[in-house]
């Protein structure tokens, strides 16, 4: 299980923090491809908080 921190801006994190969004789309790229079930990722905004999901 491996931790993939994944930056957010602050409007998006606070809306995903409270449930408001649920879905986060990101391009396919190297570092999500290296994504694998059973990891976690970390959203974090400019103010270093963070939240895992």
């Amino acid at each position: 299980m491996k931790i993939h921190e994944m930056n957010l801006q602050p409007k998006y994190f606070d809306f995903i923090k409270d449930g408001t969004k649920r879905i986060e789309l990101r391009l396919y790229d190297e570092k999500r491809r290296s994504i694998q079930l059973g990891d976690i990722i970390e959203f974090a905004k400019s103010d270093d908080e963070k939240f895992k999901a």
